[in-house]
């Protein structure tokens, strides 16, 4: 970074900014991709390099005077010895969030849905929209045990709102034991509330169990 800044090796400097150009956005990418995973803003990514642009500023103006001193601050300046110290601090304080970033980077993801890694229905599902809260609901029943119990509560405030296609669905989840315990007479239930609403797959369902 200090050859770069300092414009010595122009040739290694200018493959090492083409190489960083391309493997940048695909690497910013699956950065925030895996802060989300875990629960964490992308802005992560933003946070842990703030420090360094003034460090570079500070560098890029008294580089040349630290190299003549040898850093040696009793052969500097006042402003260049107060840029030394700046420089090392921004330097430190970039490298203390860098670390911190690392270890965000490697908890384990969060299972189901979190404020950051969530799917076209959780806005709306959130202010209370019963079409976004079954679709979410049914997304997340394809996860693990933690995230289909989330889905359960989804399905259920859209049912209490009347959606027939939640009511449905939990139908299904009582009947197969998918996030719940598996309970027919309960599945019959919520078959009838969503027939009577003019569920056809319901009605169809329920048709089914009371046959067997």
């Amino acid at each position: 970074m200090f050859a770069f800044i300092n414009g010595e090796n122009k040739w290694a400097d200018l493959a090492f900014v083409i190489y960083g150009l391309i493997v940048f956005y695909p690497g910013l990418r699956l950065f925030i991709a895996r802060m989300h995973d875990s629960g964490h803003s992308g802005w992560w990514a933003l946070w842990q390099t703030l420090p360094l642009y003034p460090a570079m500023f500070i560098i890029r103006v008294f580089s040349n005077e630290w190299q003549q001193a040898e850093y040696d601050i009793n052969k500097m300046s006042d402003a260049a010895a107060y840029g030394l110290d700046a420089a090392t601090i921004l330097s430190n304080t970039a490298l203390v969030i860098g670390i911190w970033t690392f270890v965000l980077l490697v908890l384990p993801s969060s299972p189901g849905i979190n404020r950051y890694n969530r799917n076209g229905n959780y806005k709306g599902a959130k202010r209370g929209f019963a079409d976004d809260q079954y679709g979410l609901g049914k997304f997340l029943l394809d996860g693990d045990k933690e995230a289909k119990l989330e889905g359960i509560k989804w399905l259920e405030k859209a049912a209490d709102q009347g959606n027939a296609d939640a009511i449905y669905e939990l139908g299904r989840c009582y009947e197969l034991g998918n996030g719940v315990s598996e309970n027919e007479s309960t599945a019959m239930d919520l078959y009838r509330r969503a027939a009577e609403c003019g569920h056809k797959e319901a009605q169809e369902a329920l048709d089914k169990l009371q046959k067997e």
